[in-house]
């Protein structure tokens, strides 16, 4: 077999594995949609899988209230760890059980916040 010939293979090869890539991929993006669409209809489903879906009435989705407090949480903590250090910010988080804001439950983001603020009085 040729140079030419062994390059012409494996170029075939790349194509068709980038085919078959390309469409499981497809695949796994409308399923991941189907599954966001299924929570979305249950009652209390997580929050987080409802951020891409537009909100149903003029008011503020579940999904964009959820986002816009857990930003606030994660502005919250980054300004805690910022002023008081991260030792102040990761003892906020683990009264929370949790060692990443990621971790910490939608419903007590809230709660996270309100600790946060505190941190940063007491030392003020």
């Amino acid at each position: 077999m040729s140079l030419e010939q062994a390059i012409e293979r494996c170029a075939t090869a790349i194509q068709g594995l980038t085919t078959v890539l390309s469409n499981r991929n497809e695949k796994a993006e409308s399923a991941t949609s189907a599954v966001a669409a299924k929570k979305a209809g249950k009652k209390g489903a997580d929050q987080r899988c409802l951020v891409d879906e537009a909100p149903t009435n003029p008011s503020q989705s579940n999904a964009e209230v959820g986002l816009d407090l857990y930003q606030q949480a994660a502005t919250a903590i980054t300004t805690l760890s910022r002023q008081k250090g991260r030792e102040a910010a990761l003892g906020v988080l683990a009264t929370f059980g949790a060692s990443k804001l990621p971790a910490v439950p939608t419903e007590r983001l809230q709660e996270v916040i309100t600790a946060a603020e505190q941190a940063l009085g007491a030392g003020a």
